[in-house]
């Protein structure tokens, strides 16, 4: 069986294959690309981003992840025997509500049904995978510490192109080498879909137009960029970095009026003035933030949970930006472990790095979703709920059924009495609008606020002919019990089940399964 990871990035995308063995980890890493791509005569830098915009964007994004990735599995296609079956795990970002991941999923599963043949490629043959658990989970699988003391802490900070995704992993190794039993359970998550590597170009290119008065200067918003990326690239590893800045033909050095060309420097003191500014609060929020549904899940108060950080974690700093020496600072200071690095993090002396670690936890989860992890003899995966889930009914308050970082490998069962209203017979009952919402509040058009996994304009939506099955002989009722239960499968809303009892006892109730993420 081809057992693959795909971690379709926002600057870069990968593909992986896992080979076992302990060579590279056992995971061969098949592709690597740019994820940037030309839209007619629009350069589009992250398309991965724009998932996150609007209802529109997620359309044209979803249009370029199909675009890619065809062109990344038939690249990939000649290296595959035809006659193995293909099982591929996607990652994607933590702060992805259950729309963002169903486009992606559904977008990549017939991507690869147009490059291999359905018995190659069958349809329950892919899975995803939080980026910040797939990186902690190859951590753990490959460079784990067999500890007599008890089960230790692995914090991953993933400062991406686009996102940031964190999460703490708590895992406990036992058994021989070559034999091991493995205990991997995700404490918390946290992460924001548009806080990254991104907004730090920005912020230095905002800086290098005014220093350097570029807006008086004829130059290429694209090539400005990269050169914000060349310079944060050599910050992380030297004090002073400086590029040429090419013009918008791409083939000469851009000029002042004067003739001189324009070079671009910056200091990693200035760089680390301006993330103070206009990123680290932002970081800060969100570590706070980890920390303290760190400390509720364990049921702790926040000093002792630092202390346990502290004293038994050790810190992933994951993605480019992850590599600035400013920002790991704050999230050591904030995460209270030892930091370390993983093979594919650690930069050259000119700030390049693989980053690879995402893509080959994500080969490893398909290998243990298939039973073929070689070296283990048993893995126990425990994952939590990656968003509040709510529900509102004819406009009311907003109710919470499940909370965030809950444990999210079983049924959670969910009654409330739904009030239902009678037509001018008083006979059949109409029920009133239901909303669910995945996040951290109401829908209000912002996704880092909170959107609905899907709009239920009401239960007769769903429902087919709800008004002919259901009727109450007491005319004086409002109310029928209705049962609602969900079932959260890898941190998001898989299924809702309702229940609505018929009016007569000789009936059988009127059931309903709705699928969100097959």
């Amino acid at each position: 069986m081809i057992l693959l990871g795909y971690d379709y990035g926002t600057t870069n995308s990968m593909v992986s294959r896992y080979i076992g063995g302990e060579e590279d980890d056992g995971v061969k890493i098949l592709c690597r690309r740019s994820s940037a791509i030309h839209d007619g005569h629009s350069f589009v830098r992250s398309p991965k981003r724009l998932f996150s915009v609007t209802p529109m964007d997620e359309v044209r994004a979803g249009r370029y992840l199909h675009d890619f990735t065809l062109d990344v599995f038939q690249y990939l296609k000649p290296l595959f025997p035809q006659h193995e079956k293909v099982f591929l795990t996607a990652t994607v970002p933590n702060a992805f509500k259950d729309v963002q991941c169903k486009l992606m999923l559904d977008t990549i599963r017939n991507t690869c049904r147009e490059v291999f043949s359905n018995t190659q490629f069958q349809n329950g043959a892919i899975s995803i995978i939080p980026e910040p658990v797939a990186a902690a989970l190859y951590y753990v699988c490959r460079h784990g510490i067999l500890d007599n003391n008890g089960p230790r802490l692995v914090s991953v900070c993933d400062i991406g192109g686009g996102t940031t995704d964190l999460a703490i992993v708590r895992y406990d190794i036992s058994g021989d080498a070559g034999n091991k039993v493995v205990k991997f359970k995700v404490i918390c998550t946290e992460g924001c879909d548009m806080l990254g590597g991104d907004d730090i170009d920005e912020i230095i290119a905002d800086d290098l137009r005014n220093r350097f008065s570029l807006d008086e200067v004829p130059h290429s918003e694209e090539m400005l960029i990269l050169a914000c990326q060349a310079l944060k690239r050599i910050l992380s590893c030297k004090e002073r970095a400086s590029v040429i800045l090419t013009d918008s033909d791409r083939q000469n050095t851009a000029k002042y009026p004067n003739g001189d060309v324009i070079e671009l420097s910056l200091t990693r003191h200035r760089l680390n003035l301006l993330l103070e500014q206009r990123f680290k609060p932002r970081l800060d929020n969100l570590l706070i933030s980890l920390k303290r549904s760190f400390a509720n899940t364990m049921e702790r108060d926040m000093n002792t949970a630092e202390a346990i950080l502290a004293d038994r974690s050790v810190i992933l700093p994951i993605g480019g930006s992850s590599q600035i020496p400013y920002l790991q600072g704050i999230i050591s200071e904030q995460l209270k472990g030892e930091v370390d690095h993983l093979p594919g993090e650690t930069a050259d002396d000119e700030g390049h790095a693989p980053f690879d670690s995402v893509v080959r936890g994500a080969a490893i989860y398909s290998a243990w979703q298939q039973g073929r992890l070689d070296g283990i003899r048993d893995i126990v995966i425990e994952d939590r709920t990656l968003h509040r889930i709510s529900v509102r009914v004819n406009g009311d308050q907003l109710e919470t059924i499940v909370e965030k970082n809950m444990p999210s490998d079983t049924y959670r069962p969910h009654r409330q009495l739904f009030p239902l209203f009678a037509d001018p017979g008083g006979e059949t009952f109409r029920i009133c609008r239901i909303d669910l919402y995945e996040g951290e509040g109401a829908y209000v058009g912002d996704t880092s606020y909170g959107s609905p996994p899907v709009h239920l304009e009401s239960l007769a939506d769903i429902l087919e002919n709800l008004n002919d099955k259901v009727y109450v002989h007491n005319r004086e009722l409002r109310e029928i019990d209705i049962k609602i239960r969900l079932t959260i499968v890898q941190g998001r809303l898989r299924t809702l089940e309702v229940r609505i009892p018929k009016g007569n006892s000789d009936e059988s109730d009127y059931d309903k399964r709705i699928e969100f993420l097959t």
